[in-house]
């Protein structure tokens, strides 16, 4: 950046001099010297434009990178599977408070396992959850707890006792 204003102020002044030293007689040869001092001044602050330009040429390639189409199905797979893993973990919290709630379960000795069919991506189906007790007390409750949830989710629920 240095350098550039360096050469900015170098042609103005060598500009001055030359435009100085001219004969005093000769307006229209003066007056065409300051135009190509001018000229040469305007190409010389519009140069590093040529950098952004170049830039420019660089993002416009980015951004049909971005919009190819293997690109984009990598960003849609992505964002499928963040949506389908979260709504597991919201089907799963869930599930632990209702066991929480309902059978006063402590949440320290539920785990809870969901396995989802990935076969439509459109919706989120769950194959089977696993809910793992711990704890004697907990599974006292096994039956009343596969019944309970067997009303609100049709899928296959396995309970299992740790």
């Amino acid at each position: 950046m240095k350098i550039y204003f360096t050469t900015i102020l170098t042609i103005s002044l060598v500009g001055g001099i030359i435009t100085s030293l001219l004969p005093e007689k000769s307006n229209s040869l003066k007056k065409y010297v300051k135009y190509v001092i001018g000229l040469i001044c305007a190409i010389t602050l519009i140069s590093p434009l040529t950098s952004v330009l170049g830039n420019i040429t660089k993002l416009q390639s980015n951004i049909n990178d971005f919009f190819d189409s293997n690109f984009s199905q990598k960003a849609i797979d992505t964002s499928n599977n963040l949506v389908l893993e979260t709504g597991i973990e919201k089907v799963s919290i869930g599930i632990k408070s209702v066991l929480i709630n309902k059978f006063k379960i402590d949440e320290s000795n539920i785990d809870i396992d969901i396995i989802s069919d990935d076969t439509d991506i459109s919706a989120i189906k769950i194959a089977k959850i696993i809910i793992i007790l711990k704890g004697n007390a907990t599974w006292e409750n096994s039956e009343s707890i596969r019944n309970y949830l067997d009303g609100l989710i049709s899928c296959d629920i396995e309970i299992k006792k740790m």
